[in-house]
């Protein structure tokens, strides 16, 4: 029986707290099923920024109880995606770190330690080509990189069939959206440098030029540029799908597009759509699911690919050379190349229940020959010396953070302005201004604690 340590973040916020998303659930069940004990770190709990940046504490958190707790558990390999985890990790373990691929190499949390200390580690990601990025990006020898394709642990169950077609995700919306005009405002001025650093054949902005860029302000201005313009891209699919019987589940920014597509607003279900259960209930009650990528993905393709293809619903997706040659085996999968090409596929599929349902099965038996999870571990056993099947099923732990007497004080001093805050909105305003002045960013307590007032009031 081996001790495997999870390290993922988490961008979803629900119930006042950091859920875990579906495909890192996936992930840790199968382990508990082949008989691995499971320690699991969500580091959106414990650091600041989860996501492209560098590892370092909340400075509420305690963390000594947090290492004690790994070091306790003396894990015989650790899975971190995107390098997201707590300060030193490779210091406090001597057990090998695979660093898992949940984005690009450039999206890695301190990703100059790791180039620093690149044969500390295994990479794995799921082409030659993202290997190449992993050998330019950090420097690393090619026997440390694991070719593993993802996979999923969505089944297929028999629901009624609500949805004609489905989609789950984000409209890569990050910020207000009284944000946007300011973005155009200064978008105007640069819109030739702008144009530069876009790729030839799109208008979306090249995220390896932006990385270079040395200015964080323009960095940080190009990038929401370019999230308004990779949802744009996303909600043209979209709205050529609506009269279908299109419903779209993610998160509420998807109700910021009242005033420029109320169509797809209205499309919106806003359900709560994030667990593994949540996820394959949408996609067995759904005829067709359709995936839309990030339009830089040039040949990978998303988690949600193979999630859709184990369950009832008919996979389609943006073409991508990596989803064409995993079912080539078994089924072509319906795939466009422009948001016209999508509703014809749709409109057929819709039509025709035979050409569906065929599509479907051949697609199940795709996922139950090499999709799932347990197939990944044969390739994890081939690289690093370490069985992953065991009989015994395992135990599972979740990492909870414990805090500081800096975060008790916090806390008071904000629960107490908020009892005596006039009103809902000044209270949100209030709780805003006291955790800029003292420099920590909202977690899930506070928010917590904010919507039992505004409640009350």
């Amino acid at each position: 029986m081996a001790n495997v340590l999870i390290s993922n973040f988490s961008p979803i916020n629900a119930k006042g707290t950091a859920n875990i998303p579906c495909y890192f659930e996936g992930f840790i069940n199968a382990l508990l099923r082949a008989g691995n004990n499971v320690l699991h770190l969500q580091s959106t709990d414990f650091i600041n920024h989860p996501w492209n940046s560098t590892n370092t504490f909340i400075n509420t958190i305690d963390r000594q109880p947090i290492i004690n707790e790994i070091q306790q558990f003396n894990p015989d390999i650790c899975f971190v995606f995107n390098n997201s985890t707590i300060p030193n990790l490779g210091e406090i373990i001597s057990s090998p770190i695979v660093i898992m691929q949940a984005d690009s190499a450039r999206y890695y949390n301190d990703k100059l330690m790791l180039k620093k200390n690149a044969s500390r580690y295994y990479f794995c990601c799921s082409n030659s080509e993202l290997a190449q990025e992993l050998q330019d990006t950090f420097g690393c020898h090619k026997n440390k990189i694991i070719i593993s394709q993802f996979a999923t642990d969505c089944k297929h169950e028999n629901l009624d069939m609500k949805h004609s077609i489905s989609f789950i995700g984000t409209n890569f919306i990050s910020f207000d959206q009284t944000e946007v005009g300011d973005i155009y405002k200064d978008l105007k001025p640069i819109q030739s440098s702008f144009l530069n650093l876009s790729k030839p054949t799109t208008n979306i902005l090249d995220d390896n030029k932006i990385s270079l860029l040395t200015n964080n302000n323009q960095k940080k201005f190009l990038q929401r540029t370019n999230a308004l313009l990779v949802g744009h891209e996303r909600r043209k699919v979209l709205e050529l799908l609506v009269d279908l019987d299109l419903t779209i589940y993610g998160n509420d920014r998807w109700t910021f597009l009242y005033d420029s597509s109320i169509d797809l607003a209205l499309a919106y279900d806003d359900r709560e759509v994030f667990s593994l259960q949540e996820n394959q209930n949408v996609y067995n009650s759904s005829k067709i699911c359709i995936n839309i990528s990030h339009p830089q993905t040039i040949s990978a393709f998303p988690w949600r690919v193979l999630d859709i293809a184990a369950t009832n619903a008919c996979l389609v997706s943006d073409a991508r050379k990596d989803l064409i040659d995993f079912f080539a085996s078994h089924v072509n999968i319906p795939t466009y190349n422009n948001r016209f090409e999508a509703r014809q596929l749709c409109e057929k599929i819709l039509q025709e229940d035979a050409f569906r349902e065929d599509i479907v099965t051949a697609s199940q038996e795709c996922i139950k020959d090499k999709g799932r999870f347990e197939h990944r571990f044969k390739d994890f056993e081939q690289i690093i010396d370490l069985s992953l099947f065991h009989k015994r099923k395992g135990v599972y732990k979740k990492i909870i953070p414990q805090y500081n007497s800096i975060h008790k004080t916090k806390m008071f001093i904000i629960e107490y302005a908020m009892r005596h805050a006039p009103a809902p909105k000044k209270t949100f305003t209030l709780i805003y201004k006291i955790l800029k002045f003292f420099k920590i960013n909202p977690n899930y307590k506070i928010l917590t604690i904010a919507k039992k007032y505004y409640t009350k009031k």
